[in-house]
């Protein structure tokens, strides 16, 4: 049933969302962009990471993997992927307790834990880096990532809503990081929360460069991207869509009675 029909059956009835105490759900999430988690004790890492990066042209090196420190050692998946200048690369991620898939173009990386976990996936960060720094691998007569280079990581929906920060604004789920001037390294990482546990996230990832390709130069985690999972237990609970449904119908039969009774007596 859609919103725009709960809304209407509930009028008719004589029942409001606030005459139960209840929030009729939203076509969206509304995230809460944490300051400064890593500071706070309830913020419990699931043991999964998700890295994308420049790597390195024709399959020489993998841009996508998962592991437990995303591109790092011990990752269980790869993906070879060339990146187009400014193209929107869409991602999709899900969680089932136990393991962890990332999906992009059709191919799947996945990281599964020993057992299943604990912990409630319900808040994640997204980091985004670009290093300008200078290091050793000449290729073209290049050094170093060029100036001007942009990482941009999205997150769209979340279990298949909307996702949204505090603003209402779709798309405003994000980390962006663009190269500064030599010799400088542009970090970004938000910390968000939800409301409910999350089973699955999507969104798009873009890279792009004003003349000097990441890819052939070998930057690999010069020009990367990041998502980790974490259990927040500073998060309250929410009723889920059916529940509220069910609490709908419930008070609309008890208005329903009430109606009947009046009408015998």
């Amino acid at each position: 049933m859609s919103r725009a029909s709960l809304l209407a059956m509930s009028a008719a009835l004589g029942v409001t969302a606030g005459s139960l105490g209840l929030a009729i759900p939203a076509f969206a999430v509304e995230l809460t962009l944490v300051q400064d988690p890593v500071e706070l004790s309830s913020w419990t890492d699931l043991g999964w990471k998700v890295e994308g990066r420049a790597g390195a042209p024709f399959g020489e090196d993998y841009e996508f993997a998962i592991g437990p420190n995303g591109a790092q050692a011990n990752n269980t998946g790869q993906i070879y992927r060339d990146w187009n200048n400014g193209e929107l690369v869409d991602w999709s991620f899900n969680w089932n307790g136990q393991t962890a898939k990332f999906t992009l173009g059709g191919e799947n990386i996945s990281y599964s834990l020993s057992n299943p976990s604990p912990n409630i996936f319900n808040a994640f960060s997204l980091l985004t880096n670009v290093d300008t720094r200078s290091y050793n691998a000449p290729v073209l007569g290049k050094e170093r990532v060029e100036e001007g280079t942009q990482i941009d990581l999205i997150v769209k929906t979340l279990n298949g809503q909307n996702a949204t920060d505090t603003s209402g604004i779709l798309n405003s789920v994000f980390s962006s990081s663009i190269g500064q001037a030599a010799e400088a390294k542009s970090l970004s990482q938000k910390f968000f929360s939800s409301p409910e546990a999350i089973t699955s996230l999507t969104g798009t990832v873009k890279m792009s460069w004003l003349n000097i390709d990441p890819n052939e130069i070998k930057a690999r985690s010069r020009v990367s991207f990041q998502i980790q999972g974490y259990d927040f237990q500073g998060q309250s609970s929410i009723p889920e869509p059916t529940s509220t449904l069910s609490l709908l119908a419930f008070g609309a039969f008890g208005v329903s009675s009430l109606i009947k009774r009046r009408s015998l007596s």
